[in-house]
């Protein structure tokens, strides 16, 4: 599992172009989808739906990992209004 996870974490970070310092966001990204999405070991369901029995599978909530999300900012009138982030 310790493999599989390195795996996903590198694949993540050199796709979103993003250094080393995200490590711990890649990490927990990859587990958050290991958890929601198929796997054939448990028959083509999902974790979440094994431990909750029969969770929704809805992917629409789902991001890019890396993606430069911005968000509104009102502290001041001459602050910028908007702040740029990476997901």
């Amino acid at each position: 599992m310790n493999r599989s996870l390195l795996k996903r974490v590198w694949c993540l970070l050199s796709t979103a172009q993003l250094n080393k310092s995200f490590w711990v966001g890649a990490l927990e990204y990859a587990i958050y989808l290991m958890n929601r999405l198929p796997s054939t070991a448990i028959g083509g369901k999902t974790l979440l739906e094994i431990w909750s029995d029969g969770a929704a599978q809805d992917y629409s909530f789902l991001r890019v990992f890396g993606c430069p999300p911005n968000f509104s900012v009102k502290d001041d009138k001459l602050n910028p209004r908007v702040k740029k982030f990476v997901l």
